[in-house]
């Protein structure tokens, strides 16, 4: 039996259905990742025409019939929050690893409201004009913390030494991490970087309003968190907007 179900739900991606409607990948916050047909959207007098762009975020209503594939869009009430006209392309880019990272780790469990709360969080911080960089990290240490795999940079595992104002390692694979003392400095993160995780990982998004990451940081911190995530999220790869960054740089 179907029924008609309301959600609030940011658009991930879409695909042209037929000559009028679309295919909409959406994450929605209490069921996670779907996919949804969204009749007529490409009309020009339709209600939906032009809402489905990605990023997008707001209330959607739908029919949820059993068995069916794509679930029928009713209503979808949402505005832009990024202006793409005017945001970079170094922003836009960070813009859809974010929503590429959001949408892998929908999992269709209980931590589907925090993974939907943090996306939602990210795009409105990418929009108040912050270092993208550092949002893009954030979301990155959040989404590892969500699944118990972020591990807490307070205390060296091995002397148990306070961590505050020591520079320290982070092994990606077993989370382990170890003051510059008993690594004897291998492998150990920049005093700088070392600072800005553990700003990242206490404060979250708030904390990083305002500061700016280095080229060093944003180097070592970037390739600490993208061999976390390939170790521990399913189906993880580098989100292909990033590598056209490395492109253009």
């Amino acid at each position: 039996m179907s029924g008609i179900l309301k959600d609030r739900a940011v658009i991930l991606k879409t695909w042209e259905y037929g000559e009028t409607s679309l295919v909409v990948s959406a994450l929605t916050r209490s069921g996670g990742r779907a996919n949804f047909l969204a009749k007529g959207a490409k009309k020009a007098r339709s209600p939906m025409h032009g809402r489905f762009r990605t990023g997008n975020v707001g209330e959607i209503i739908y029919y949820d019939k059993p068995g069916r594939a794509l679930k029928l869009i009713k209503e979808f009430s949402a505005a832009p929050v990024l202006d793409s006209s005017g945001a970079g392309l170094e922003r836009l880019c960070i813009f859809q690893a974010g929503l590429e990272l959001a949408g892998r780790a929908s999992t269709g469990d209980e931590q589907e409201g925090v993974v939907f709360d943090l996306v939602e969080a990210f795009i409105s911080e990418l929009a108040s004009g912050d270092d993208p960089w550092a949002m893009l990290f954030v979301l990155e240490i959040s989404l590892l913390a969500a699944s118990g795999l972020m591990p807490a940079i307070e205390r060296c595992d091995r002397c148990k030494k306070e961590l505050a104002g020591c520079v320290f390692s982070i092994n990606p694979s077993r989370g382990a991490v170890e003051c510059g003392g008993c690594t004897e400095g291998e492998g150990a993160l920049s005093p700088r970087s070392c600072d800005l995780l553990v700003r990242m990982s206490a404060d979250g998004f708030a904390g990083m309003r305002g500061v700016e990451v280095d080229a060093e940081a944003r180097r070592e911190i970037g390739t600490l968190l993208h061999r976390m995530l390939m170790h521990h999220m399913d189906g993880y790869r580098l989100p292909g907007s990033l590598g056209v960054l490395k492109g253009v740089g």
